[in-house]
């Protein structure tokens, strides 16, 4: 039986897209030369790069001035990202921090410059908040997995992994753990519940679900939930690398995209001279091992596979 891979939250997509999508009213009510600030999530990631790209294009077309910072997803950087975009003028912020520890220290930075905040994605005290509702999402995909393990599975599964993102807080985690309170509240029945603390970074993500596959040789029925893209990402390079996709179900918040193939589905389709890689990384390092001196290797495809391979692909070229 194939994996099955669920993509539940396109309204993620909408975050990536807000800006180019921000109230036509603003664009009257707002003079040329305003200064908008953006606190980005990271830019390791597709989400990141999209995200910064449409705040880009909108300020553009506007004639606004986009004072922009890279969270990188560090609280410390969070915090001293706040205070350059303070001192730079911004008069609007948008911030998406994912450490909540540090929440308050960025509030407080802002509220003194009495610069307004958006909080995207993670909350921030006080702030107005723009996300998905994480307890909801996470039993709403409890639910439907619930449904499936009792069509296919007779209800029942060996383990159920969570890969939590610890530095967001504890209502994102809910976007898991509430995974589980369904699972009870439809009678699933499941050996053990077992947390993977992911970072929000696929390659430990990966390295670590591997160790929980090399430590249960034996479970082959394993449910996992994860809380963004990278947890899907990590948890199935992991299952495939170790040749037990059939082993895992991944339901994770993503962005839909039913255009995407695996690489397996993919090489079926362009033939025998096509070579399926567990990783994008491993692709790579596969296309370089392959290529003679003199030879080009080209990154293409989508905008997650080369903002995964970016950072690979300069310190391959330095």
């Amino acid at each position: 039986m194939k994996k099955i891979i669920a993509i539940t939250l396109a309204c993620l997509m909408v975050f990536a897209l807000c800006s180019t999508a921000f109230a036509e009213e603003a664009k009257s009510a707002l003079p040329e030369g305003f200064k908008l600030g953006l606190c980005n999530i990271n830019e390791r990631g597709a989400f990141g790069l999209m995200v910064k790209m449409g705040f880009k294009d909108a300020c553009e077309k506007r004639g606004w001035e986009l004072i922009y910072a890279d969270n990188n997803s560090d609280g410390p950087t969070g915090v001293s990202n706040a205070e350059i975009v303070a001192q730079k003028g911004a008069q609007f912020v948008v911030d998406l921090n994912v450490d909540a520890s540090v929440g308050q220290v960025i509030m407080d930075i802002f509220n003194e410059a009495n610069i307004p905040v958006l909080a995207v994605d993670i909350a921030l005290p006080g702030a107005p908040f723009f996300g998905i509702d994480s307890p909801a999402m996470g039993y709403y995909n409890g639910e439907v997995m619930a449904d499936w393990l009792k069509e296919n599975k007779g209800g029942e599964c060996d383990y159920v992994v969570l890969i939590t993102q610890l530095a967001s807080g504890d209502v994102v985690q809910e976007r898991v753990r509430a995974a589980v309170k369904a699972f009870d509240d439809k009678g699933i029945k499941y050996g053990e519940v077992v947390e993977i603390e992911g970072q929000s970074d696929v390659a430990v993500i990966q390295q670590r679900f591997n160790d929980f596959l090399t430590a249960h040789p034996d479970a082959h029925n394993i449910v996992v939930f994860g809380i963004n893209l990278y947890a899907g990402q990590g948890v199935v390079a992991a299952a495939e690398t170790a040749d037990r996709a059939d082993d895992v179900k991944v339901f994770t918040c993503n962005v839909d995209n039913p255009r995407s193939l695996t690489a397996p589905e993919l090489a079926d389709i362009i033939g025998d001279k096509a070579l399926p890689c567990p990783s994008a990384s491993a692709a790579f390092e596969t296309a370089l091992t392959s290529a003679g001196e003199k030879d080009a290797v080209i990154v293409c495809g989508s905008l997650y596979l080369c903002s995964e391979l970016y950072r690979t692909v300069l310190t391959n070229t330095q």
